[in-house]
């Protein structure tokens, strides 16, 4: 036996005879913690998660809830002041109004707008639709701002619409303020 193996049971031996090698330190069964799944990122910025009620998950697809159709998320540029919901929701749209709404991800624009058709679509349809919109600080610019929403079109009570978006709003996964 060489020194250092000599030296390694030797100690071993004192250890088992001081009774310090057979004492475990009692502990508690390991435990695994909850984590919330990770946000996706695309070109540095920070996407969202949007869960259903019956769990799934909305990314770039859309679903239809019992008064709101088209229901999707979408991450919108914004200028660095002004209101939200008219840069975010774009041309053709008349906001008929807009509440100030406290979910757990934080403030955000509960907002029903009307929207028309482009002049060349040579079409009066409109189509009502309801906007949930939360403000975030663009990571890459101070310029700018990031409008992350979740927009569907009423397709019948408001009200129950309102609710069901909220709903939505109440499981929302975003990026910290």
């Amino acid at each position: 036996m060489n020194r250092r193996m000599t030296a390694l049971v030797a100690t071993l031996a004192i250890a088992l005879l001081t009774g310090c090698a057979t004492r475990q330190p009692k502990t508690e069964p390991e435990q695994t913690p909850v984590v919330a799944p990770a946000l996706p990122v695309a070109n540095g910025i920070v996407g969202q998660i949007v869960t259903l009620p019956n769990g799934t998950t909305l990314s770039t697809t859309s679903a239809d809830l019992p008064d709101l159709a088209s229901v999707h998320p979408e991450i919108l540029g914004l200028g660095p002041g002004g209101d939200p919901v008219a840069q975010a929701a774009g041309n053709h749209v008349e906001e008929i109004r807009q509440e100030e709404v406290s979910l757990p991800i934080g403030r955000a624009y509960l907002a029903v707008v009307v929207r028309g058709q482009p002049s060349a679509a040579n079409s009066t349809e409109q189509s009502n639709e309801l906007w949930l919109i939360a403000v975030r600080k663009h990571p890459q610019r101070s310029d700018m701002r990031l409008a992350y929403a979740i927009i569907g079109q009423i397709t019948g009570d408001e009200a129950k619409a309102k609710e069901q978006l909220l709903e939505l709003g109440r499981q929302w996964q975003l990026p910290a303020e």
